[in-house]
C-alpha cells in the first residue's frame, strides 16, 4: 500500500481507497498499469484488460491470459506491438483476441505459437518479413481476418486446428 493525494481536498489517503476518508470524494481507479515491458489497459467492461508494448520488449515474449495473478487479459491492443523489431519468438496463451495490426511490421519475428486464441484481426501479423512458422492450437473456432498474414514472404509452415478455423477472404 502507498499513499496518494485526494484530487478534491489534497489530503493523503490509501491508494486502495475507493473514496476519500476526509471529504468523501470518489477516487477513480487507474485504467492503465505497466508490468515489466508491457502496458495493460482496463477494457470498457471494467474487469478485463488489453495488453500492448510499454517499454523495451525482449526477443522472445510470452503473453498470457492473466497478469498480476488475478487480472484477466482478453485482448492484444490494435497496433499494440506494431514494428517491435526486437521480437523473434512469440507465444500467446489464452488471450482470446488479437487486434488489428497488433504485430504488423515486426520484421524479425520468426515463429508464432497461438494457444486458445479465437480471433486474429485484420493485418495482425502483416509485413512480418522473417516469419517462417505459425502454429494455432485451439479446440474453439478461430477466426482469421483478411490480410492477417499478408506480405509474410518467408512463411513456410502454418498449422491450423482441424475444422476450427474461419479465414476471411
Amino acid at each position: 500500500m502507498s499513499l496518494i493525494k485526494c484530487p478534491d481536498c489534497g489530503e493523503m489517503i490509501s491508494n486502495r481507497a475507493e473514496i476519500c476518508i476526509h471529504c468523501g470524494c470518489p477516487i477513480a481507479k487507474s485504467k492503465e498499469t505497466s508490468v515489466g515491458p508491457f502496458k495493460f489497459d482496463l477494457n470498457e467492461d471494467g474487469e478485463s484488460y488489453s495488453v500492448s508494448q510499454g517499454t523495451h520488449v525482449n526477443s522472445a515474449i510470452m503473453l498470457s491470459g492473466t497478469y498480476a495473478a488475478d487480472k484477466k487479459v482478453t485482448f492484444i491492443a490494435e497496433n499494440g506491438f506494431c514494428k517491435c523489431n526486437n521480437i523473434t519468438t512469440l507465444l500467446i496463451n489464452n488471450i482470446p483476441s488479437i487486434g488489428k495490426c497488433a504485430f504488423e511490421g515486426c520484421e524479425n519475428l520468426k515463429s508464432i505459437v497461438l494457444r486458445d486464441v479465437t480471433f486474429i484481426g485484420e493485418r495482425a501479423f502483416a509485413n512480418c518479413e522473417s516469419l517462417e512458422s505459425v502454429i494455432i492450437i485451439s479446440d474453439k473456432r478461430t477466426t482469421i481476418e483478411i490480410g492477417a498474414f499478408s506480405h509474410c514472404s518467408n512463411l513456410k509452415e502454418v498449422f491450423l486446428p482441424d475444422g476450427l478455423c474461419w479465414i476471411d477472404s
